[in-house]
C-alpha cells in the first residue's frame, strides 16, 4: 500500500515522531512517503494517510486542522490515521484498538492517540518558554519511540486490511 505521512510541525519535534511513524511502516512492507502538510501534492497517488500535528494549548495546529478540511474533500472514503503529539493530555493507553483504526471525517474529531512531545526551551521565544515553564514541560522530552512504533505496525496491520477488502 502506499501511505502519506502528513505532519503539521513548527520546531520538527513532531516531523522527527512522523519519521520513526514512516520508518515503522515502510518496515512492514508499505511504501512511505513523509511530507510536511503545506507541501502536500497529488494526493490521489496515495492509498492511505497517516496524518499527524503538533498540540499547542489543546489545539492541532492551523495547517493540520486545514490539510484536514482538505482530505475531507479530495481523500475520503480512503483510509486516514490521526495522531498528535503533545506536552498534556497525553493518551495514557495508545496502542488499544480504537486508536489504531482509520478515522472517520472529521479527522480530528474522533479518537486519535496523543503521544508525549518534546520541548527544546532554546527555540522557543520568551512567551513560548513563559507558557512552557507554566505547562511544566520546559525542557523535557516525552516521546516514547517504542511506543509510537508499536502504535505505527498497529497502523500497518490495519491498513493490510484495508488494502485487501
Amino acid at each position: 500500500m502506499k501511505i502519506l505521512v502528513a505532519v503539521a510541525s513548527t520546531y520538527g519535534a513532531t516531523h522527527e515522531l512522523a519519521g520513526w511513524i514512516r520508518d515503522a511502516l515502510a518496515e512492514a512492507g508499505h511504501s512511505v512517503t513523509l511530507s510536511p502538510v503545506e507541501q502536500v501534492e497529488g494526493l490521489a497517488d496515495y492509498d492511505a494517510v497517516v496524518l499527524g500535528s503538533a498540540v499547542y494549548i489543546g489545539r492541532i495546529l492551523t495547517h493540520a486542522r486545514q490539510f484536514a478540511r482538505r482530505l475531507e474533500s479530495e481523500f475520503a472514503p480512503k483510509p486516514v490515521w490521526v495522531f498528535a503529539s503533545g506536552m498534556k493530555n497525553v493518551t495514557a493507553s495508545p496502542l488499544q484498538d480504537r486508536y489504531a483504526q482509520p478515522q472517520q471525517p472529521p479527522y480530528f474529531g474522533g479518537q486519535y492517540p496523543i503521544f508525549g512531545g518534546r520541548v527544546d526551551p532554546g527555540q522557543l521565544g520568551p512567551a513560548e518558554r513563559a507558557l512552557a515553564g507554566f505547562m511544566g514541560s520546559h525542557g523535557k522530552d516525552e516521546r516514547d519511540r517504542d511506543t509510537i512504533e508499536a502504535w505505527a505496525r498497529r497502523v500497518a496491520v490495519q491498513a493490510d486490511r484495508a488494502s485487501v477488502a
